[in-house]
């Protein structure tokens, strides 16, 4: 009966341990999951970072490449311009020649 008494007492500290390691690993868990959602967390937050960067950074290429591209087509027209004005000078200045020889 004593012995009885034993193994029961033996058990129930068993039974006790059991639990306190049960609930110990449940809290062990409980804690790495949240420490692994709030690395998540900051990999999304430094992700969107990034990402935004790259979008200002590319917006700004793209604004500065249009700039550039304006300056370029604004030099063309202007270099056009000029070309017309002196073919037009040229072409009359051969016309006031031409003219000048028939008066002659």
């Amino acid at each position: 009966e004593e012995r009885e008494k034993e193994i029961a007492t033996l058990k129930e500290e068993r039974e006790k341990e059991v639990k306190v390691l049960k609930e110990e690993r449940e809290k062990q868990i409980k804690v790495l999951k949240e420490e692994r959602e709030k690395e998540i967390s900051e990999i999304k937050e430094e992700k969107a970072r990034v990402i935004k960067d790259l979008n200002e950074k590319r917006e700004n290429e793209i604004q500065v490449l249009k700039e550039e591209r304006e300056k370029e087509i604004s030099e063309i027209k202007e270099e056009k311009a000029r070309v017309i004005k002196d073919l037009n000078e040229k072409r009359e200045n051969e016309i006031q020649v031409l003219k000048e020889e028939r008066e002659k």
